[in-house]
């Protein structure tokens, strides 16, 4: 009996540990930011430009914007472990549409200060549907890509846009 319940003791010593290493590094496992600070590409001449946007908390985050000539703007938000840099070819489909384009990265990511939360994301987003609004860019559309689309459906519920696309 002694042994059983040693041996019970241990599976639940184990699993308080491990239990406690789970919550952590929890905020670790759930973001993955990638690190490297994208660049616009060399000679670009299609209107896009580096913005630097101010969030509600006062943290700094990094955005490319292209103005558009329809009073239509989107705001992309990217997935998890990426950054605004792995989705020039959407920017690019989008800026031939005429409208206006924002690609932010989150907190933490692309060499951003702060680090990933929930609503440090959605602040993030709020910046910039913002930026957009102050631009004068027009019905705002929310475009969320697998982590991205958690944020812009938390977006939208604070700050109702005319479309939301997740992908």
């Amino acid at each position: 009996m002694t042994t059983l319940l040693r041996f019970l003791g241990l599976v639940a010593l184990v699993y308080v540990v491990f239990a406690a290493l789970i919550w952590a590094l929890q905020r670790r496992m759930q973001y993955l930011p990638d690190g490297r600070v994208p660049r616009l590409p060399p000679g670009d001449s299609a209107g896009l430009r580096e913005v630097e946007l101010e969030t509600a908390d006062g943290v700094r985050i990094g955005a490319w914007y292209a103005p558009g000539e329809r009073p239509l703007g989107f705001l992309l938000l990217h997935g998890n472990a990426g950054h605004r840099g792995d989705r020039l070819p959407w920017i690019r489909a989008l800026q031939r549409s005429g409208a206006s384009v924002l690609a932010l990265d989150y907190r933490g990511y692309a060499g951003n200060e702060g680090a990933p939360t929930e609503e440090g994301l959605l602040l993030d987003a709020e910046a910039g549907a913002g930026f957009l609004a102050d631009q004068g860019a027009g019905a705002l559309v929310y475009v969320g890509e697998s982590l991205g689309s958690g944020v812009a459906v938390g977006l939208a519920a604070r700050r109702p846009a005319a479309a939301l696309v997740l992908v």
